[in-house]
This record gives C-alpha cells, structure tokens and sequence, in this order.
C-alpha cells in the first residue's frame, strides 16, 4: 500500500503541464537574452514614434496605436528584457545585482498583480507582498545563478499587452542539485515606467518548478518517471535507502518499530555522524540553523514528547504522513515529507515538513545509502514556541494521567511523580512537597509522601484539571505552569477529598526548541467539602479503564 502511495505521489511529483509547455516552447522556439549589464538602461523610445496627434496627448493608449509594428515590437522586446533581467538577478541572493534588481522588479509591478506559484496540491494564490516575500525567501536557497544565455519567448498579444516566457536553472546551496523555476509573466502597457526602461508593467506572474508548502519548498522537476519506477524499485530492497522510503510513516508501513511510539523514530538510523547536514528552524531567526547528528537527535525526542499524530474514532493513528519525492539521481533521491500532528489537547492539526535526501558513494567498494541532508524549514503559519507554551501544560499534565492508569493498582503516592523526569534536562533538578524541600537528584521520590501514605492513608487519585489560564503571546522564556489533582484519603470507614496543586516553573531551550521544568512544586493536600471546587476549576475524571 505504501509504495502505491509512492508512485500515486511520484505524479505529483513531476512537472505541471503548463511548465511543460512553458519549457517546450522556450527550449524549440525561443531566443537568447543575454546577462549583459548594457541591458540594464534604454534610450528613451518616444523619438521614434509616429505622427502626432494632438487629441493623444493626454491619452495613452491612442499613442500606442500611432507607434508602427516595429516600434511595438522594439518596445515589448525591450521591456520584455527588462523583466527577465530583473527576475534573473532576484532568484539568488549571491547574484551580483541582486539587491537592485529586487529593487526595479518591485517597482514594475502593478499594485494589483497577481501571482500563481505552482499547480495543483502545492498551488499558491499570491499578491505582489507576497509574491515579493516568496522572491526573496528563493533567493536565499541558491548559488549565483549561471551566466549563460538564457531563453525567452514572446508571446503574439494585443498592443497595450507583453506576454513573455522562460525557464532558468539554478544550483540549490543545502542540497548540491539541480532546480528548474518556469516564468509565465504577463504586463500591461504602462508608459509612465519608461524611465526605468520599460514600457509595461508586471500584472501576473505564473511561476513553476519550486512551490512553497508550509515554509517549505518543494522542486517539481523530475524529468522520466521511467527513471523513478526503476529507482523505486532498486531502493525498496534496500534496507537502508527504504529507511527514506518509510521515513515518518505509520507503523502499518515499517518494517518493525520495537519502540511503538506515535510518531516513529526507525528513520533516525540513517543518520551518520560527519557525513549527515542537519538544520532545524528557530523562530527568532525564521532561517533553520545547522545541527550536529547528536543535537538533531535530542531535538527529536522532545519533538517526540510534544507532539501526536490525530486519533480516530477509535482512537488509532489516522494516516499523517505525505511524501513528494521531488528528484531521483542514480545516486540520490530529495523527497518533502509532511507530518500532520497535534500538540497537547489541542484539535488543530500543524504541519511539519522534513526536507530530506538519502544519498549513497558510488566509489564505495560498498555503497549504502544515508541521511546526506535533512532540513526542517520555518512554517510560515505559526510560531513554534508559542504554540509549545499554549500545550506544554497539557502534555505535563496528560502525562501525568498516562502514567497514574498504567500503575499497578493501588497506585502509591511516590510512584505519581516519576512521569516528571521526561521533562527535566538533566534529572530532578529541584523538587517541593508542601514544607519538605530537596535540591539533590539522588533523594527517593519515597520521602516525599511517606506522610501522605502513613497518616492521611491516601488511596487513589480520582480527578485532574490543567490551568489554560495565562497563556501569553508571545511566549515567555520562563514561566510557571500548573494542574490540580482530586484525591481521596481513608481513615475508618471515611473517605475524604483532598486537593493538591502541582507547579512546574519551566525554562525554554533554544536549542532543543522544548520547555524543560526546572522546580516541581506540589501543594499541601487541602480538605475539599462536599465536592465544592474553587470557581473556574472544572475536573475531568480520570479513567482508569475498569469502571472505578
């Protein structure tokens, strides 16, 4: 089933039809343009128009009809030039004139331009801020682009509109290949940017070959699918390239995963130290910064703790992965593979997108393939420490939960605070118990409630509630979180409710992009009557799966 999905996504994976025709009727009947710096500037062609009528003087479009063929075409040309110049200087941040060409495609764009990036599943509906936005963030993907002589076709189109095609190829910085952008862009007659050497202005923009997914971005240009299917089948046999081709699926599609964790770890493997290139996203800097194997990994199991695939109706892992393979080299495969998870309690499903290509040494006597680079690019759509902030109470919490059913019953109050310890960098760094205080690692959990057990004769925890309140944006980089916990104490035939509140001061690390807590603070038991809760506190009861 999975390598059906494979094939059924290696479609999408190729080129658009209309790219395809964009880079047919480039390659067959197109011209050259030249990367020549004299192109930059043009005399101003009003000279070499026709007679004059004096009723055009203020009217536009009735001196565009005085203009001969020639002039026309001389004038589409010109502009034409212009704004392939301008896109070919803005598609590498290391291109010479970069900086200026950013700046006269700006302003040759209509304010009401419109941009579509790409088709089908991956397209996006742009205006010129954004299609701006995704010029510049591009840009930063590339090496200077080649200076060779690039392609263009003119479209036959009424007088007062340019309609100009091309297709450049690129060199991608992270993942030494190849990367074609197709340019389907159409202008409008707009005398008054004559100055800037142009006639038109820049109305739409279809642009193919690299498409923004969620920060990411994704290539479409594989070439032969025959290429593909044999590929596929060579890797699928293959033990360690199939770690690729099951990176992040569901259980149902691994070969085994002894760990059964919800989102799956097998991939890890493929990782290997000094020949792996890891980078994360940070927030603050909304660019992925470079991670050592070792620092990915720990990064990971924190992504682990924090997030979950979304439950079923009967509460199984939904399918929550997609993959693009996006090209395949004899040696190398570059696939997106997207992860649709949920943090904490919250409904919504994010997106997560793991840029990734496995690659082997052909001059090894013998070649295995491995992790070459993987990249988890910013998403666009939120911010990850917030959105950790808003959940890390529920995870705690949740946690807390979990590991209270699994206890063997009767569950013992020192038994309760170990589901901590996942949370907490290096062990309990400092832990509270009502008066009782400990600042050492190496203190049994057992001290801490032997007044509980002994006098109160705590039997059972029976509710919880996490604190939502407070959540702030942003986030802070330290704060406390809480919840509160019901349970109940027997002495005689008596039974009375207690409640505790449990506080976690937390800390952000940057770098493992994760809350740790750093102090555990649990309240003195306080005598509940009658079931009265404080105003606001609505408990959950805790389901411990045989009724009571």
């Amino acid at each position: 089933m999975f390598i059906r999905t494979i094939f059924l996504l290696l479609a999408i994976a190729l080129v658009s039809i209309d790219s395809a025709k964009i880079h047919d009727i480039v390659k067959n009947v197109g011209k050259r343009f030249l990367d020549d710096a004299n192109l930059r500037a043009y005399a101003d062609p009003q000279a070499r128009t026709g007679k004059y009528d004096p009723q055009c003087f203020r009217n536009p479009m009735c001196k565009l009809q005085l203009y001969t063929d020639d002039q026309i075409r001389n004038l589409k040309l010109e502009s034409a030039l212009l704004a392939l110049k301008m896109l070919l200087g803005a598609a590498s941040s290391q291109n010479k004139f970069y900086n200026q060409s950013l700046i006269t495609l700006e302003s040759i764009l209509e304010p009401d331009m419109t941009a579509d990036i790409c088709e089908g599943e991956l397209s996006k509906k742009m205006n010129s801020y954004e299609y701006l936005k995704h010029v510049i963030k591009t840009a930063a993907l590339f090496y200077e682009t080649p200076k060779i002589d690039w392609r263009y076709h003119i479209s036959d189109t009424p007088r007062d509109t340019l309609r100009v095609q091309t297709v450049i190829v690129q060199w991608d910085k992270k993942f030494n290949t190849t990367a074609q952008t197709h340019y389907d862009v159409t202008l409008k007659y707009r005398p008054h940017l004559r100055q800037k050497g142009t006639w038109f202005a820049i109305s739409h923009v279809y642009q193919g070959g690299i498409c923004p997914e969620n920060g990411a971005l994704v290539y479409k240009n594989d070439d032969s699918i025959d290429v593909v299917i044999d590929n596929i089948e060579d890797l699928k046999n293959h033990p360690t390239a199939r770690t690729l081709l099951n990176f992040f699926t569901p259980l149902a599609y691994q070969f085994f995963d002894p760990e059964q964790r919800n989102v799956p770890s097998f991939w890890i493997r493929g990782l290997v130290h000094e020949k792996s290139i890891l980078s994360v996203c940070h927030d603050e800097l909304k660019e992925s910064k470079p991670y050592t194997v070792a620092e990915f990994e720990t990064w990971y199991r924190r992504l682990q703790v924090m997030w979950h695939p979304k439950k079923d109706e009967n509460n199984e892992d939904e399918e929550f992965t997609s993959m693009i393979i996006e090209k395949i080299e004899e040696n190398k495969i570059i696939a997106m593979v997207t992860l649709k998870l949920q943090m904490g309690l919250s409904e919504q499903v994010l997106n997560w997108n793991f840029r990734v290509s496995a690659v082997r040494d052909p001059e090894d006597p013998k070649p295995e393939w491995y992790i070459g680079t993987l990249d988890v690019p910013c998403n666009l759509d939120y911010n990850y420490k917030d959105e950790s902030f808003a959940a890390i109470r529920d995870v705690i919490g949740t946690a807390f939960v979990e590991e209270l059913v699994a206890l063997p019953d009767p569950t013992l109050w020192y038994s309760t605070i170990q589901f901590a310890n996942q949370f907490m960098k290096h062990g309990t760094r400092t832990f509270e118990y009502c008066d009782h205080r400990k600042t050492t690692a190496n203190v049994t959990a057992f001290e801490y409630f032997v007044f509980q057990r002994n006098v109160l004769h705590i039997k059972k925890f029976t509710k919880y509630w996490i604190d939502h309140r407070d959540i702030k944006k942003p986030a802070p980089d330290t704060a406390t979180v809480s919840f509160r916990t019901i349970s109940i104490g027997v002495r005689g035939e008596k039974k009375t409710e207690y409640e505790n509140v449990w506080k976690f001061d937390i800390r952000w690390d940057e770098m493992e992009q994760f809350y740790y807590v750093e102090e555990m603070i649990i309240t003195c038991h306080h005598k509940q009557i009658d079931g009265k809760y404080e105003k606001g506190v609505e408990y959950i009861d805790i389901d411990y799966g045989y009724g009571g």
